[in-house]
């Protein structure tokens, strides 16, 4: 048993490292992925005194409905579905194992709802929040105009860059989920804001030192997702708008805004960098200038 654990160890960090270096996941992916199997092989050796060399199809299939029947959520079902068949597709391929995870396991379906979504009027009431009186508050008013102008997750904002922004041309880069590139255009209260906070706030919050980030806490350190995530809670508070408010509420309003605005859904999934198999093939890259122009017309604060 002691050479299959050991055989078993190797694997999981060989298969790790593929996920960091070939596929390019993102670290919270990866420390995810690398929990659920770690569970999966804790229960195989202490419940069926078993590895996941020797284990099968029927191990997993008893696995999962175990974590429906201790009350796990569907999604979190789901999250170690794709870790443990992402764990055996790189084993048959290396040769550690020949079972196959691609068909035969029942995984619940995950229940779709609906997101909250913002109306213009009360992305108004929240962007009227910040105290503009002091630096942080600039930089967070800068912050919320930012999300809602250009439809970044938390963690694509909180990453940003200077040598990302062109004010002059009111566009960003942003590296999206799994370090993919997109350019997108901000609108101009946001192109404002950003030059008001860059030239009177943040190097109040520099206090000298020096950051290549964009939005920054006193001191230099980046923003946190932890914090931009407390921040948007507590003006939304502040606005009355109650407490599913989130950085990803302003990403959804985003979208919905310019789909009832008229703007053409594929545009639209190209500017959040909604990439998967299905929608690349329902649509082709589109040129930035067209992005831009889209965004122009459409979005209700370009």
């Amino acid at each position: 048993m002691k050479q299959k654990n050991e055989k078993t160890q190797a694997w999981v960090r060989s298969w790790l490292q593929t996920l960091a270096v070939e596929r390019n996941l993102s670290r919270h992916t990866i420390l995810a992925y690398r929990a659920e199997v770690n569970r999966f092989i804790t229960w195989l050796r202490e419940e069926k005194d078993s590895c996941p060399i020797t284990a099968g199809k029927s191990d997993v299939a008893q696995y999962l409905s175990l974590l429906g029947q201790v009350g796990l959520s569907r999604s979190s079902q789901r999250r170690c579905y794709a870790a443990l068949r992402s764990f055996y597709l790189f084993g048959q391929m290396e040769g550690w194992s020949t079972l196959d995870l691609s068909q035969g396991i029942s995984v619940p379906r995950l229940q779709r709802t609906l997101p909250t979504v913002l109306s213009v009027h009360q992305i108004e009431r929240l962007l009227d929040q910040p105290d503009l009186a002091t630096p942080l508050g600039i930089r967070d008013r800068t912050t919320l105009e930012l999300l809602y102008s250009s439809g970044m997750r938390a963690s694509e904002c909180v990453t940003l860059s200077l040598e990302t922004l062109s004010l002059k041309d009111q566009t960003l880069r942003v590296y999206g989920k799994g370090g993919k590139v997109r350019m997108l255009p901000i609108g101009t209260p946001a192109r404002q804001w950003l030059s008001k906070y860059l030239t009177e706030a943040r190097p109040l919050l520099l206090k000298g030192r020096v950051s290549p980030f964009i939005f920054i806490v006193r001191g230099g350190k980046p923003l946190s997702r932890i914090t931009l995530w407390h921040m948007v809670k507590k003006y939304a508070r502040r606005a009355g708008l109650g407490e599913k408010v989130s950085p990803h509420t302003l990403r959804h309003s985003y979208a919905t805004h310019l789909l009832e605005g008229g703007a053409d859904l594929r545009v639209v999934q190209e500017l959040l960098g909604h990439v998967s198999i299905t929608t690349t093939q329902i649509y082709t890259h589109l040129d930035r200038d067209y992005l831009m122009e889209v965004h122009r017309q459409f979005h209700p604060r370009a």
